[in-house]
């Protein structure tokens, strides 16, 4: 009896036994047993059993889903062996180079760019593509030339004699702060008429004090209107 220990990438993470006709998920790149792939898909909804993320297209696919370079490696990894176990893959140990001050944020600039300028290429083209397809329908065009036509007709052209008057013609310059100063000074503000109000009085000869006319006697003193007081 043969025995040999495998790296895990052959072992299905379902049945966790060696893959049988092997199908590569195509979202997080994993491989199922083909029998370990169409019941996940029955019992998960054409979701997949370890991203979650929807894989109806690839379930519903009528090719053949089998990966067959695997199928074909693991053939030839496990012939003539019964016993098989499982082991993690070990890696070398890679050589850890320090990156340089600044050296991180260049590349992190460097990426950001060309995703920019792949996007604004996306962009163009889909643009390009979307003109020249338009320009190809001829229910666009016909739409286009009614709509420029409809435009010319209601947008007047201004006639030359027109724009040479309105470039010619030299504009009102408004009055300057002095001048609007000495002509509100030079202006004379009327003036009340004055009101005149004759009323006839007399002084009393004790106090001096003028009374009205129609009184008899003086209000401050008390004395009586003299005969003569005009």
């Amino acid at each position: 009896m043969s025995s040999a220990r495998l790296p895990l990438r052959f072992q299905c993470p379902l049945c966790l036994e060696l893959l049988s006709s092997p199908v590569q998920l195509p979202c997080c790149k994993k491989h199922l047993c083909l029998g370990c792939f169409d019941r996940s898909i029955a019992i998960t909804s054409t979701s997949c059993a370890f991203c979650r993320n929807r894989i109806i297209g690839f379930a519903r696919r009528k090719t053949n889903k089998v990966d067959e370079a695997f199928a074909a490696e693991i053939q030839a990894r496990t012939q003539g062996l019964d016993d098989i176990t499982f082991e993690e893959e070990t890696t070398p140990p890679t050589d850890q180079i320090p990156a340089k001050p600044g050296e991180l944020h260049a590349y992190y600039e460097e990426c950001k760019l060309q995703r920019a300028q792949a996007l604004q290429a996306q962009e163009t083209e889909a643009l390009e593509k979307t003109l020249a397809f338009l320009q190809t329908d001829p229910e666009f065009t016909d739409v286009l030339h009614v709509h420029e036509a409809a435009l010319s007709t209601l947008t007047p052209q201004p006639s030359s004699s027109k724009l040479y008057s309105i470039f010619s013609s030299t504009p009102q310059r408004r009055p300057t702060k002095n001048v609007l100063s000495s002509q509100k000074k030079g202006r004379a503000k009327p003036k009340a008429a004055a009101v005149l109000v004759s009323l006839k009085s007399w002084s009393c000869d004790c106090c001096t004090f003028v009374n009205r006319t129609n009184l008899s006697t003086c209000s401050m003193c008390g004395s009586h209107k003299a005969a003569s007081t005009h």
